[in-house]
C-alpha cells in the first residue's frame, strides 16, 4: 500500500470515528469521506468555549496510543499558559488553573500508585474538572477516598476507615508517621465523614455547599499525602502489592 493511500485510510477512518463518536451522528447522513474537513471546520468554528476543550478531551482520550505523550502535555499546556488560559492539562483532562507543583503531585499520585487509588483520583479529577456542571461534592469523595486506598494496602487491611488505618499504622510503627499528620488528615477523614458532612450530604456545616476551593483544596492535599505515604511506606520496605 502506498503511503498517501495509507495516510488517507488512517485519516478517514479518525474521522468517521469523531463523526460518530463525539458528534454522534450517523454516518449515513455523508454522502462521501471528503465532506469531514468541512463540517467539521465548520462545526469547530461555531463550537461554545467549553465545547473545544471537550473536543480535544475526547482526541486525547481515544487516540492517546499514537498521539499522547508526555511532551505533546507539555506543549499543550505551554500553549494553554501563553494564551491565559485558565485551564491546564493533567491525565489527558483539562483542569481548572492548577500550579505547576500541585499539578507535579496530582500527576505523580495517578501515574505512579496502586491502580485502585489512582481510580479514585481520576474520578476526582473528572467531577472537579467539569466545565458544565463540576461536582465538588463527590470530587472531595473520591479524593479522601484516595488517601483511604493507600492506607488500606499498606496496612493490608482491606475494610479500615482511613482513620482507624492510621491509626494501625501509627501503633504498630508500619511507617514512621508523624502524630501531627496523622492527626490532620485524621480530622479531615472526620470533616468528610461526619453527619453535616461529605459523604453524608451535599453540605457542611450548617448548610454551607462546598465549592472550588474545597475540592482543589481536597485534590492536591489526597494526591500529596498518597505520594507521602508512598515514599514513607517503600523506605520503610513494605510490600505495596495488594
Amino acid at each position: 500500500m502506498r503511503q498517501e493511500q495509507f495516510d488517507e485510510e488512517f485519516a478517514n477512518t479518525y474521522l468517521v470515528s469523531l463523526w460518530e463518536g463525539f458528534f454522534g451522528r450517523r454516518i449515513d447522513l455523508l454522502s462521501q469521506h471528503d465532506e469531514f474537513p468541512d463540517k467539521f471546520k465548520n462545526d469547530f468554528f461555531n463550537f461554545e468555549w467549553n465545547q473545544v476543550y471537550d473536543f480535544f478531551e475526547y482526541l486525547l482520550h481515544e487516540y492517546s496510543g499514537f498521539y499522547l505523550n508526555y511532551y505533546l502535555e507539555k506543549n499543550i499546556n505551554r500553549v494553554l499558559e501563553r494564551e491565559s488560559s485558565a485551564y491546564r492539562l493533567i491525565n489527558e483532562i483539562f483542569v481548572p488553573i492548577i500550579n505547576e507543583s500541585e499539578t507535579k503531585e496530582i500527576q505523580g499520585a495517578i501515574d505512579e500508585t496502586d491502580k485502585n487509588v489512582s481510580e479514585h483520583l481520576r474520578k476526582a479529577l473528572k467531577y472537579f474538572a467539569d466545565r458544565e456542571s463540576p461536582d465538588y461534592h463527590n470530587s472531595i469523595k473520591e479524593s479522601i477516598s484516595a488517601v483511604e486506598s493507600m492506607s488500606r494496602i499498606i496496612t493490608k487491611e482491606k475494610k479500615k476507615t482511613l482513620s482507624k488505618a492510621l491509626e494501625k499504622m501509627e501503633k504498630d510503627k508500619i511507617i514512621d508517621l508523624h502524630p501531627a499528620l496523622k492527626e490532620g488528615f485524621d480530622k479531615i477523614y472526620g470533616w468528610t465523614s461526619d453527619e453535616g458532612g461529605i459523604r453524608h450530604g451535599f453540605g457542611f456545616g450548617e448548610g454551607k455547599d462546598v465549592g472550588f476551593e474545597d475540592a482543589k483544596f481536597m485534590l492536591v492535599a489526597a494526591s500529596a499525602f498518597v505520594n507521602y505515604l508512598k515514599e514513607k511506606a517503600i523506605r520503610a520496605g513494605v510490600d505495596l502489592k495488594e
